[in-house]
């Protein structure tokens, strides 16, 4: 696609949502994951920020980049 050069799901960090089949959307593995708490305050989880695979961020890495 034109335009999408720095797109997520052509970066290092992505992982795609392999979850999801109705998805191109992923993860970003660009950090350690980071606690979340749910609603209940109760119970508490590591995760890794969700991305749109047509979303871009400063950091972007070519995938296959050393």
């Amino acid at each position: 696609m034109a335009g999408d050069r720095g797109a997520c799901w052509r970066c290092r960090w992505f992982e795609h949502d392999d979850e999801d089949e109705h998805t191109e959307d992923g993860f970003c593995h660009r950090y350690p994951p980071v606690p979340v708490s749910f609603c209940d305050g109760e119970e508490i989880a590591t995760t890794t920020p969700g991305v749109y695979a047509l979303g871009w961020c400063g950091e972007f890495e070519e995938e296959g980049a050393e």
